[in-house]
């Protein structure tokens, strides 16, 4: 004679459990085990707030760009900065494409040096961005260094 016990986890309501329990175990394991940078909390710079400004500019941009201080904390100079920023308007969209840009700039700036930065926005636009351009979010996704080192933010934990 069959057995009619039926157990809660083999309804399809226990199975959906099961499944979402696997799912979170192994989404928070993979955070927790690698999914972020080891270095990620010795953060070697500080930023300012981006600012967009338009017009020319010390030979960098025609049309205008994204200007922020970046601060150098570590002990090599670094070589070249990649930033990663959305860019949005309530007005009117001036952008080619796509407003989420990542840009790397080639600078030097050595340990302990400030330097004031400019992203040209004259290659993602086809006409002068507002004045209410706002740059949200804005983060360094890597910095690259004199020594060969390099260090990473994937996942944009430090969104200025």
């Amino acid at each position: 004679m069959k057995s009619k016990t039926c157990s809660f986890w083999s309804t399809k309501t226990g199975i959906i459990l099961i499944a979402v329990f696997v799912f979170m175990a192994a989404f928070f394991g993979a955070l927790l085990l690698g999914g972020c940078a080891s270095n990620i909390d010795e953060v070697p710079y500080a930023v300012s707030r981006p600012v967009y400004k338009s017009g020319e500019n010390r030979n960098i941009c025609k049309m205008g760009g994204i200007y922020f201080d970046f601060l150098n904390k570590k002990n090599v100079q670094a070589e070249s900065i990649t930033v990663c920023f959305t860019a949005t308007s309530e007005s009117s969209n001036t952008f080619i494409s796509k407003n989420t840009i990542e840009h790397t700039l080639e600078e030097s700036i050595g340990s302990g040096k400030m330097k004031n930065l400019c992203i040209p926005l004259d290659d993602y636009i086809f006409a002068v961005p507002p004045e209410d351009l706002l740059i949200d979010p804005f983060y360094i996704s890597e910095i690259r260094f004199s020594d060969g080192s390099v260090w990473r933010d994937k996942f944009g934990a430090y969104i200025q």
